[in-house]
């Protein structure tokens, strides 16, 4: 969910040094989806967090949610005002999409939610998927199957629901910063 909400950030940010990302944020990842079986078992039902995102030197940021129940995901993204961004529904094996009609986002909501995957799924579920997976003392290093290399940091390594957390694609040239907020 944080890093749907961070994406979004990507989306409303726009330079001319930024059109590469941009169009490669829009293109669908090579792993669209994993089941939902990859991502780490200790999930709360909801999730509330604090969401930024930058590329290029711009920001963005949202008020991101995520509900898991045993069958289904979903990711949902305010504004800071309340303005709807984005609904994204993922039973683990399809997902549905719903854009805001005021608000332009350019990435792929299979790229945002592979990147939730990314940052909350288990090492062991997503080596499954291919997917090179280093874990770190802090967070883990990801190379994906068409060569991004991603960073992801956490402030407590063993509770990674709940823990501020640090992305980084370097080769789309974005990061997603996620921080919870107290229920």
């Amino acid at each position: 969910m944080r890093a749907v909400l961070l994406v979004l950030t990507l989306l409303c940010t726009s330079s001319c040094s930024s059109l590469r990302a941009l169009h490669a944020l829009k293109s669908h990842p090579r792993q669209m989806t994993l089941p939902l079986s990859a991502l780490a078992s200790d999930a709360p039902a909801t999730l509330l967090h604090d969401v930024r995102m930058e590329i290029a030197g711009r920001s963005f940021s949202m008020i991101g949610t995520a509900e898991l129940t045993p069958g289904s995901l979903t990711l949902a993204a305010v504004t800071s005002v309340g303005g709807r961004l984005f609904v994204i529904q993922y039973d683990g094996a399809e997902f549905r999409y719903e854009p805001s009609h005021l608000f332009d986002v350019p990435i792929k909501p299979e790229r945002m939610l592979r990147d939730f995957f990314l940052i909350y799924g288990q090492a062991t579920g997503l080596v499954a998927y291919g997917l090179d997976v280093r874990q770190q003392d802090a967070g883990r290093r990801i190379v994906t199957r068409n060569g991004e290399r991603i960073s992801v940091s956490y402030t407590d390594i063993d509770h990674v629901w709940t823990s501020d957390v640090q992305y980084r694609n370097r080769r789309l040239g974005y990061s997603i910063t996620i921080s919870p907020i107290a229920d």
